[in-house]
């Protein structure tokens, strides 16, 4: 793992302010949903899951990226508040969402990378530029919303509309200890 390529950024995104509702709220939220045999309805818990909400302004979220290798990163929620230092991979649904470290196993873990607006992997090595418009990749998946919710749409791995996003590098080349401040 290298600091030399990791960073901290602020994420926005084209189709709203991102937000996990545990942040936003300060408490856990649940979302209606209808059974999928029966359409009975039902609640999920999403506190800690990605959305993209255009009705709630709000300081974009920092995260920790995290070099892994070449281009492909690990996404640490830095944010001040109950999230800081989450792993941020994908649940059972193929949503994004910040996990607890300990529990995120392989399958719930993601890496991450960044496509300019030519479909190149995007480098974020110039220093010149703190500022980029990228598509993210999780797993080789472009990240999509999904189903407006009254949280905003989901962000997921899935088929839906493709998501951009401006990313706006805060700090390069710093180490995983932030994680443990």
């Amino acid at each position: 793992m290298t600091a030399e390529q990791s960073f901290i950024a602020e994420l926005t995104s084209d189709h709203g302010h991102l937000h996990f509702p545990r942040l936003t709220h300060g408490r856990e939220v649940t979302i209606p949903v209808t059974g999928f045999f029966d359409f009975s309805p039902t609640h999920t818990f999403v506190s800690d899951t990605l959305f993209a909400n255009r009705d709630l302004p709000r300081a974009p979220l920092q995260f920790y990226f995290l070099n892994i290798g070449g281009f492909v990163y690990r996404m640490f929620v830095i944010t001040p508040g109950p999230l800081f230092g989450r792993l941020v991979g994908i649940d059972e649904n193929d949503c994004l969402t910040a996990m607890d470290g300990p529990n995120a196993g392989p399958k719930k873990s993601a890496m991450f990378h960044f496509v300019d607006n030519n479909g190149n992997l995007a480098s974020l090595d110039d220093p010149k530029s703190n500022t980029l418009s990228v598509t993210i990749h999780a797993n080789n998946y472009s990240l999509k919303r999904r189903k407006n919710t009254s949280e905003g749409f989901i962000i997921y791995t899935g088929a839906g509309v493709q998501m951009n996003f401006t990313l706006k590098i805060i700090k390069r080349n710093v180490d995983s200890s932030i994680l443990t401040v």
